[in-house]
């Protein structure tokens, strides 16, 4: 059953993604931004509810419950952030912000989740050790 939540998951995000590309490159010049308000609203409100149920409920094996959950209920939070904003006419500014500590964490969370070997291609795992070597090295100078 796990399969087709995180593949919703994955399919909501994925076009919350692309429509919000869409929306900075064409529709912030457009006068009538109301379509964008209801597709930002409705993709952030299921990316926030699939994510919450995926992170509360141990339907993946290990951590990946946590690991898919947080991350998508963070982009669901922005989806809905921006439709809020685009409905009252506020400046995007506080939207990129979260955006931007949103995507740290993602970051973060993907390399440790391939540094504890939760990920099964083997040359992002040495990537991820040469990095960590490389970054105890440098950590080392400064001490």
């Amino acid at each position: 059953m796990f399969t087709v939540n995180l593949t919703f998951i994955v399919i909501d995000m994925l076009a919350g993604t692309v429509f919000l590309v869409y929306y900075v490159l064409k529709g912030m010049d457009e006068n009538d931004q109301r379509p964008y308000i209801v597709t930002f609203g409705v993709l952030g409100l299921l990316g926030v509810i699939m994510g919450v149920q995926l992170t509360f409920t141990e339907s993946l094996p290990t951590s990946f419950n946590v690991v898919y959950g947080e991350v998508s209920g963070l982009f669901g939070i922005v989806f809905l952030g921006t439709s809020l904003a685009i409905s009252q006419g506020w400046d995007l500014l506080l939207v990129a912000i979260y955006v931007f500590f949103a995507g740290v964490d993602a970051m973060i969370v993907g390399l440790r989740l391939l540094s504890l070997g939760l990920a099964r291609n083997r040359w992002l795992r040495k990537l991820v050790s040469l990095n960590r070597v490389r970054a105890a090295r440098l950590a080392g100078r400064f001490v």
